[in-house]
C-alpha cells in the first residue's frame, strides 16, 4: 500500500511534457487531407505541418516565459488553437448559413438583438456573482468595457471589411475566445494532471484523423491504359535529334473562338488573332473542345483520344476523377516525347491536383508563393480573416488573397516561358503551361491589377458572381484583354528568342463562360473554344491543310506528331461529350444544339 502511494507521489512530481498544443494544431490539416487524399500528394502536408507546429510551439514558449508556468501556458495556447484553428471553420460554416437568414433584418434590428444578447450575458454573470461584491465589481469592470469595445470593433473596424453581419458574429466569437483563454489561465485545478489529460485527448484526436486518412486512401493499382502505337519516321526525312523543335502547349480555360466573342460578348478579337497570324499561327475557324471540364479536355488532348477510349472498357464504370488525373499526369504525349529524347517541363498551375507527380517531369514553381492546399487550410482558420483585412487595407479587395497564389503562378509561367526558350539545352523540351484564364474567377483587370474575383462589391463569403450581367461581361472582357496582352508578349518572346525552332500550341479547354454562372455544360459557347497552332518555319508549309477548320484537342497532337515526326497517326472523329465527376469515363454525347456555332 505504501509503495503504491509513494509511486503516485513520485508520478505527481515528474515533469509532464506539454505536447497537446502542437498535436491539436495538426487536426485541421489532417482533416483537410483526409477529404482530399485522392488528389493531394503527401508532400503537400509537410510545409503547413511545420508552420502549425512551430507556431503553436513559439506561442507556448512565449507563454511559458511570461507566466513562468509551462502547464498553464500550454492550456492557454491549446484553448487559443482550439478556437482560432480547429473550430474556426465551424464558425465560417455558421456565418455562411446564418447571413442569408439575417439578410432580411434591418441594421437597427440586428444591433438591438446583439445588444440584448450582450445585456443578458452580463446580467447572467452578475447574477451568479451576486453574493460576492468584489467578484461582481471585477466582472462588471471587465465585461462592460469588453462589450463596449466589441461594439466599437465590430461597427467601425470589421464591418467595412467583412460586412455587418459577419463582423458582429466574428466579434462575438473573438470575445468568447478571449474569455475562454482567461478561464484557462485562471484554472484552479492541478495543471499537471490537466496537461496529461490534454496530451491524451490531442493524441487520440490525431490518431483518429490518421485512421480516417488511411481509410480514405485506396491503394489501388495504377489504372491500365490502352496502348496507342506511335512510330516516328522522322529519320526517313533526315531530321536528327539536334533539329527537333521545342514544343510549347499553352492550355487556357474559357477562351472562346472569335465568332463567339463577337456574337455573345460583342468583342472584336481580330487584333489578337492577326498578331498571332503574323507570327505564323494557323487559327481554325470552327475549333471546339471535346469536354466542358478543363482537366478532362487537357487530359484528352495529351492522350490524343477520348478518355473513355484510353481506359479499358472493363474499368470505365469504376473509374473516377483520380483516373482522369492519372491520365492527365502520365499521358501518351509525355511518353512518346520522352522516347524521342525530350525533356518534359511543366509550369506549376497552382491547383494541387494538377501539380506534376512523375519524377521525370520538371516542375517550375515560384518558391515564394503558397500552394493551393495551404490556402484552403488557411481559409479554415482565423488566418483567412487576417488576410482579408490585409488585402482590404492594401487593395480594397478582401477576397483576392485566396487567389493570389494562382495569379502569381500565371504570371510566372507567362514570364518564364520566353526566358526558358533562350536556354541552349542539349535536349529538346516539351513545355506545358496550364493557365486558368480568362475563365472566372476574375483575377486581373485589363491593366493587370487584382480584380474583384466575385464581381463588384463582393465579399469573400460569396462564392458566386455578384452583380449584373453587364458587370460580368465587362469583368470577363477585361481579363481577356489582359490575357491577350500577356500571351502576345510571351509568344513573341518564344518565337523570336528561342534557341531551337519552336512549335507553339494555344488551346483552350472550353469556350466562353456562361453569363452569371448558369448551369455548366449547356449552350454552344461552352464548346466553341480557341485553338491556334504554329509550326517552325521549316515545318509550317501546308499547316493550314493539316490544322483543319473543325479540329478539336483530341486530334491536335495527332496532327502535330504527323507533321514533326511523320508518325502517320489516323485522325479520329471530332465529338463533344457531357460527363459527370462521379463517372467521368462514362460520357454521353452532347446534344447537337449545344455544339452548333
Amino acid at each position: 500500500m505504501s509503495t503504491g502511494v509513494g509511486e503516485r507521489a513520485l508520478e505527481d512530481l515528474r515533469t509532464v511534457r506539454v505536447i497537446h498544443p502542437m498535436l491539436l494544431s495538426l487536426t485541421p490539416l489532417l482533416g483537410l487531407y483526409a477529404q482530399n487524399v485522392e488528389v493531394t500528394p503527401f508532400a503537400a502536408l509537410l510545409p503547413p505541418a511545420l508552420y502549425l507546429i512551430l507556431g503553436s510551439l513559439v506561442l507556448w514558449l512565449l507563454g511559458w516565459a511570461l507566466l513562468r508556468d509551462r502547464y498553464r501556458a500550454g492550456l492557454a495556447v491549446s484553448t487559443l488553437v482550439l478556437f482560432l484553428v480547429v473550430l474556426w471553420g465551424v464558425l465560417e460554416d455558421i456565418i455562411s448559413r446564418v447571413i442569408p437568414v439575417l439578410a432580411v433584418w434591418s441594421p437597427w434590428t440586428f444591433y438591438a438583438v446583439f445588444g440584448l444578447v450582450a445585456v443578458l450575458v452580463i446580467g447572467g454573470v452578475a447574477w451568479r456573482a451576486r453574493g460576492n461584491r468584489d467578484s461582481l465589481r471585477a466582472l462588471v469592470l471587465v465585461l462592460v468595457p469588453a462589450a463596449l469595445a466589441g461594439f466599437a470593433v465590430a461597427a467601425f473596424l470589421l464591418t467595412p471589411i467583412f460586412g455587418r453581419r459577419a463582423a458582429w458574429m466574428i466579434t462575438a466569437y473573438l470575445m468568447l475566445t478571449g474569455f475562454s483563454v482567461r478561464a484557462a489561465l485562471r484554472y484552479g485545478g492541478d495543471t499537471r494532471v490537466a496537461t496529461r489529460s490534454a496530451n491524451w485527448f490531442a493524441a487520440i484526436l490525431v490518431a483518429l484523423y490518421v485512421a480516417v486518412v488511411g481509410f480514405n486512401r485506396v491503394p489501388g493499382a495504377e489504372v491500365k491504359t490502352v496502348d496507342l502505337a506511335i512510330a516516328a519516321h522522322q529519320e526517313e526525312a533526315g531530321v536528327s535529334g539536334a533539329q527537333l523543335p521545342d514544343i510549347y502547349l499553352i492550355a487556357l480555360d474559357g477562351y472562346a473562338r472569335g465568332d463567339i466573342l463577337a456574337s455573345e460578348y460583342g468583342y472584336n478579337n481580330l487584333a489578337f488573332e492577326g498578331a498571332l497570324r503574323e507570327l505564323g499561327f494557323t487559327i481554325p475557324e470552327s475549333s471546339q473542345s471535346n469536354y466542358t471540364h478543363p482537366v478532362y479536355s487537357i487530359a484528352a488532348c495529351l492522350n490524343m483520344d477520348y478518355l473513355s477510349a484510353v481506359v479499358p472498357e472493363e474499368t470505365r464504370a469504376t473509374s473516377g476523377v483520380g483516373t482522369v488525373l492519372q491520365l492527365y499526369h502520365d499521358n501518351r504525349v509525355f511518353r512518346f516525347l520522352r522516347e524521342q529524347g525530350y525533356e518534359i517541363v511543366v509550369f506549376s498551375p497552382g491547383m494541387q491536383s494538377l501539380e506534376p507527380r512523375l519524377p521525370n517531369v520538371r516542375c517550375i514553381s515560384p518558391s515564394e508563393s503558397a500552394s493551393e492546399f495551404e490556402i484552403v487550410l488557411a481559409d479554415r482558420t482565423a488566418v483567412s480573416r487576417i488576410m482579408e483585412a490585409v488585402y482590404f487595407a492594401r487593395y480594397d479587395n478582401p477576397a483576392y488573397w485566396r487567389f493570389a497564389y494562382r495569379s502569381t503562378r500565371i504570371l510566372a509561367a507567362l514570364e518564364g516561358m520566353p526566358k526558358l526558350s533562350k536556354d541552349d539545352s542539349p535536349k529538346p523540351r516539351f513545355v506545358l503551361a496550364h493557365l486558368s484564364l480568362p475563365d472566372p474567377p476574375f483575377l486581373f483587370t485589363r491593366d493587370g491589377y487584382p480584380a474583384q474575383p466575385f464581381g463588384p462589391g463582393s465579399l469573400s463569403i460569396h462564392q458566386g458572381f455578384r452583380g449584373e450581367e453587364a458587370e460580368f461581361r465587362a469583368a470577363y472582357l477585361d481579363q481577356l484583354y489582359f490575357t491577350n496582352q500577356k500571351l502576345r508578349e510571351a509568344i513573341d518572346g518564344i518565337v523570336r528568342n528561342s534557341a531551337r525552332p519552336a512549335v507553339v500550341l494555344l488551346v483552350s479547354s472550353r469556350g466562353a463562360p456562361l453569363l452569371l454562372q448558369r448551369e455548366p455544360g449547356t449552350g454552344s459557347q461552352r464548346y466553341a473554344s480557341l485553338i491556334a497552332v504554329r509550326f517552325p518555319n521549316g515545318a509550317s508549309q501546308g499547316a493550314g491543310k493539316d490544322v483543319y477548320p473543325a479540329i478539336t484537342p483530341v486530334n491536335l497532337f495527332r496532327v502535330v506528331f504527323n507533321r514533326l515526326f511523320d508518325t502517320r497517326l489516323p485522325l479520329i472523329e471530332d465529338r463533344q461529350w457531357v460527363v459527370s465527376d462521379e463517372r467521368p469515363l462514362e460520357a454521353t454525347p452532347a446534344p447537337a444544339e449545344r455544339v452548333d456555332s
